[in-house]
């Protein structure tokens, strides 16, 4: 996408900048799981060998919130802006030049009778 012919919509900025703090969110709280089940290992109260799915799904819980919801709005922000950016037909030429089946009518009497003239 060209920035330079396209303009950025104030709502897509707004997404962008919500998804990425989701995004600075589940970094902390990835850091803070890591470190709480460091401290359980070091303690001895969990080894990887027999709690691997317990700790995977302490991960899961606790920081795929964070990363669902900043893909999530980061999606919306990114739909707004194509949705902004959709060129959209000139309106103001299609109102200016309005046809009636009147016109059409005129105008393909005038093409027979041009071309009977031409054929005489």
């Amino acid at each position: 996408m060209k920035l330079k012919n396209k303009k950025i919509s104030k709502m897509s900025i707004l997404f962008y900048v919500i998804a990425a703090l989701m995004i600075i969110g589940f970094g902390l709280t990835f850091y803070n799981v890591t470190i709480y089940i460091m401290g359980l290992v070091a303690s001895g109260d969990v080894s990887f060998a027999a709690n691997w799915m317990d700790i995977f799904l302490y991960y899961v819980n606790n920081t795929f919130l964070f990363l669902g919801l900043g893909t999530i709005i980061f999606g919306c922000g990114y739909g707004i802006q194509l949705y902004k950016n959709m060129s959209v037909k000139d309106l103001t030429t299609d109102q200016n030049e309005e046809v009636t089946t009147k016109d059409v009518v005129e105008e393909t009497q005038l093409e027979e009778t041009e071309e009977e003239l031409v054929e005489a």
